[in-house]
C-alpha cells in the first residue's frame, strides 16, 4: 500500500463541525440579543458548477506548518500547508469537476473530491455568485425587566441614579404578558428574560413570581423560556441559590478583578469593597451546583488586574465575557477618549497570553472583544431596535436599559417590539454598512460597528463607528490567534 505524502489536514471547532449554526448567547449587562447564524448544509452542487475561494478570506500562521484561515463568511479553520495549497488552487474560478491534476496525482481522486466537498461545506469555497448570509438576530425575543432601581453597591461606571423604586406584582405580570404578546405577534419561538436592576436579588420574591408566570405562559404558547438574573453577587446565600436552582433561573455575576481591582469599581454604598463577599458567594454557588456566568467590565481602573482575574476564573472553569465600560452621565470612570490605548491594549494582551496557557474547551470568539462577536457574521452589534426591549419599574418600555428614560412604548401596547422598530427618534441601531468609517473595514461583519449608544455619547451621532474602534482592530488578531491554537489542540504554540 502506498503511503500518501503530506496529506491534507483540516480542523474546525467541534461545535461547528457537524452543523453550520453558531450562537452568541450574551448574558452581560447589555442590550445583546441572541445572534444566530444558520447556513444549511447543502448537497455538493453539480459537477458543472463553478466555484471559487470565499472572498475576504485571510490566513494567519500559527507555526511553520499550521494556519488559521478565517473570514466572517466561512467557518474558522486550521489547516496544514497541503490543505492551504489546495484551497489556493481555487483563487480563480473552476468547475467542481475540474480538480487540478496536481492533487489528483498526489492524493488520488477520492481524497481530492472529499477535501473539495468539505471546503464547500465549510464555505471556504463557494459557488460563483452565492450570497453569504449574515446572522439573523430575530430567533429569540429578549426582554430586560428592571425589577428594582435599588442597589447596595455604587459601581463607578453605573448608569443608574439609584432611586428607591421597585416593580409591583401587577406591573411585573403585565410586563411578562407584554413580552409574550410581542413574541406571539412576531412568531418568536423562544424568549429570554433578563431580571435586572439595580440589584434584582433585592426583589428576589418578584423575580421568582415573574419566572413562574413566564413558564406558565410559555407552556400555553409553546414558547421556550430562558430566565437569567444579572446580579452583583453580594446577596447570594445558600437559600437564594437553592431558590434560583428550583426556579430554573440562570445566574450572571459581575466580577471586575481580584481584590482591589474589583473593589475600586464595585464598592458598597459605605465605600467598602465587595470582592471578598462576591468571590465567596461565587464559590458557594459552584459548590451548590449553580455555575454562574461572569461579566467583566474593563476600564483603565482595572485593566492591569486582568491576568490574575483570568487565572482565578480558569481555576473554577467559569465562562466569562469582557465588556468595556460605557460613558454615561452618572459614570465616575475615565471617559473613553482619555484612555491610554497602548496601555489598555497591552493589559488585554497580557490577559490573552495567560488564557493561552490555560485554554478552555470552548470558543472565546464571542467573549473577549467587548460587544464584537468574532464567531458569526452580523451587521448589527446588538438587538436594540430589533428583538430587544427594556421595561422599567413603572412599566415604561425603552429600546435599551441604558436609556430607560427614553420611552418608546408601554406594557399596555399590543406589540411593543413593533413600536420600537418603527421609532425614528431614539437610539438608531444602523447596519454596519451605513456607519461612517466602517463600510470598508475588514472586521465590520464581526464588529457591527460597536454599541450605537456609545458612539452617540462620544460623537453625538449613531451612524459612526465605536469609540473603541482602534482598540478592537488591535485585539481582534490576538483573539483569532487564540482561537487558532485552541482549534489546533496545541496550547503549547507560542502566543504572538
Amino acid at each position: 500500500m502506498n503511503t500518501i505524502q503530506n496529506p491534507p489536514i483540516m480542523k474546525v471547532d467541534p461545535y461547528f463541525s457537524t452543523s453550520l449554526t453558531g450562537q452568541c448567547d450574551c448574558d452581560c449587562d447589555c442590550a445583546c440579543g441572541d445572534l444566530v447564524f444558520e447556513a444549511a448544509t447543502l448537497p455538493l452542487p453539480s459537477l458543472a458548477t463553478f466555484v471559487q475561494r470565499a472572498g475576504s478570506s485571510s490566513v494567519m500562521a500559527l507555526d511553520r506548518e499550521q494556519y488559521l484561515v478565517f473570514s466572517p463568511n466561512h467557518m474558522h479553520t486550521v489547516m496544514n500547508q497541503s490543505a492551504l495549497s489546495f484551497l489556493s488552487s481555487y483563487d480563480s474560478a473552476r468547475s467542481i469537476a475540474d480538480i487540478p491534476e496536481i492533487w489528483q496525482n498526489k492524493w488520488g481522486l477520492e481524497i481530492s473530491q472529499s477535501l473539495l466537498a468539505e471546503m464547500i461545506r465549510l464555505r471556504l469555497i463557494q459557488p460563483i455568485g452565492e450570497t453569504n448570509p449574515l446572522a439573523d438576530s430575530s430567533k429569540s425575543l429578549t426582554g430586560w425587566i428592571h425589577i428594582t432601581d435599588r442597589c447596595n453597591l455604587r459601581c463607578s461606571y453605573c448608569y443608574l441614579p439609584h432611586h428607591p423604586k421597585d416593580m409591583s406584582s401587577q406591573t411585573g405580570r403585565s410586563a411578562i404578558e407584554t413580552i409574550f404578546r410581542s413574541a406571539v405577534a412576531q412568531n418568536y419561538k423562544s424568549i429570554k428574560i433578563k431580571y435586572a436592576g439595580g440589584e434584582p436579588l433585592l426583589g428576589l420574591e418578584r423575580v421568582l413570581e415573574l419566572q413562574r408566570y413566564a413558564l406558565e405562559l410559555g407552556k400555553q404558547h409553546q414558547i421556550e423560556i430562558d430566565g437569567i438574573v444579572l446580579s452583583n453577587g453580594t446577596l447570594l446565600s445558600a437559600s437564594v441559590i437553592e431558590l434560583l436552582k428550583q426556579a430554573g433561573i440562570r445566574l450572571m455575576v459581575s466580577l471586575d478583578g481580584i481584590s482591589k481591582f474589583h473593589d475600586e469599581q464595585r464598592s458598597f454604598a459605605s465605600g467598602y469593597g465587595s470582592f471578598h463577599q462576591v468571590s465567596t458567594n461565587i464559590d458557594l454557588a459552584l459548590q451548590m451546583g449553580l455555575k454562574p456566568e461572569i461579566s467583566v467590565t474593563i476600564s483603565s481602573q482595572n485593566s492591569q488586574g486582568l491576568v490574575d482575574l483570568v487565572d482565578w476564573l480558569a481555576d473554577r472553569e467559569l465562562h466569562f465575557s469582557f465588556n468595556f465600560q460605557r460613558e454615561n452621565p452618572n459614570s465616575l470612570c475615565q471617559p473613553v477618549y482619555l484612555i491610554d490605548q497602548d496601555s489598555f491594549v497591552s493589559d488585554l494582551e497580557g490577559a490573552f497570553k495567560q488564557i493561552a496557557l490555560r485554554l478552555p474547551n470552548r470558543s472565546l470568539l464571542k467573549s473577549l472583544a467587548d460587544r464584537a462577536n468574532l464567531a458569526v457574521p452580523h451587521n448589527k452589534t446588538c438587538g436594540v431596535g430589533q428583538n430587544y426591549f427594556a421595561i422599567s419599574t413603572d412599566g415604561e418600555i425603552a429600546k435599551c436599559q441604558m436609556a430607560l428614560n427614553e420611552n418608546v412604548s408601554t406594557i399596555h401596547a399590543q406589540d411593543p417590539i413593533e413600536d420600537i422598530r418603527q421609532d425614528m427618534v431614539g437610539i438608531q441601531n444602523l447596519p454596519v454598512d451605513q456607519k461612517s468609517g466602517c463600510s470598508e473595514c475588514r472586521w465590520k461583519y464581526w464588529c457591527g460597528g460597536g454599541c450605537p449608544l456609545a458612539a452617540f455619547q462620544a460623537y453625538g451621532r449613531y451612524d459612526t463607528r465605536s469609540p473603541y474602534c482602534e482598540i478592537y482592530k488591535r485585539i481582534f488578531p490576538k483573539i483569532l490567534f487564540l482561537e487558532g491554537i485552541r482549534i489546533a489542540g496545541q496550547p503549547s504554540l507560542k502566543f504572538q
